[in-house]
């Protein structure tokens, strides 16, 4: 079973689609930022979050539950603005680093892997023209050659990352939960 959470007007064939908002039409309309996800434990394979949790006060609670239906080695994929890039949509509350889910760990009491993290200069860039899109994967390109790096000082320079991509493995073996923080 596949999740896509907050999916608005993006709805994924093959998923599960949930958003809190019915005029979006979700398969499964959930504020699941206060409500458990109607899933039975350990029975999802893989969740995705494309642009949601930026918009979240606490994500605590949402990490619970989806550490909670999720299976061993399920996939947690999820796309989010980086702190360093000035929002444009007003109803974002809070970009991330790429240490976020160190604190999810910490205060969910998850156990997520980080398998992969990439900065993307531009959200989108097959919507802006050659110029740009030249920029972008050059800029991205050396972001992701020293991440620490780019998160501590480089993206001041370049205005800010509009996004940061992370790929997570959710890790039910109690043993190794504080072996996976970056």
């Amino acid at each position: 079973m596949k999740l896509n959470l907050g999916c608005g007007l993006h709805k994924e064939e093959g998923y599960i689609n949930i958003d809190k908002y019915q005029h979006l039409n979700p398969d499964i309309c959930l504020d699941f930022t206060k409500d458990k996800l109607p899933f039975k434990d350990n029975s999802v394979d893989e969740v995705k979050l494309d642009a949601v949790i930026s918009y979240i006060d606490d994500l605590t609670f949402l990490f619970k539950e989806i550490y909670r239906v999720s299976k061993d080695k399920a996939t947690v994929k999820i796309i989010t603005p980086h702190f360093s890039y000035g929002f444009g949509d007003p109803y974002h509350k809070k970009g991330h680093s790429i240490g976020f889910i160190n604190f999810v760990n910490l205060y969910a009491q998850t156990n997520f892997k980080v398998n992969k993290v990439e900065f993307g200069w531009l959200r989108a860039p097959s919507l802006h023209n050659i110029v740009t899109k030249t920029f972008n994967n050059m800029i991205s390109f050396f972001a992701n050659l020293n991440k620490n790096f780019c998160e501590r000082v480089w993206c001041y320079w370049l205005g800010g990352f509009e996004k940061v991509e992370f790929e997570l493995e959710v890790v039910k073996d109690e043993k190794s939960r504080t072996k996976n923080l970056i």
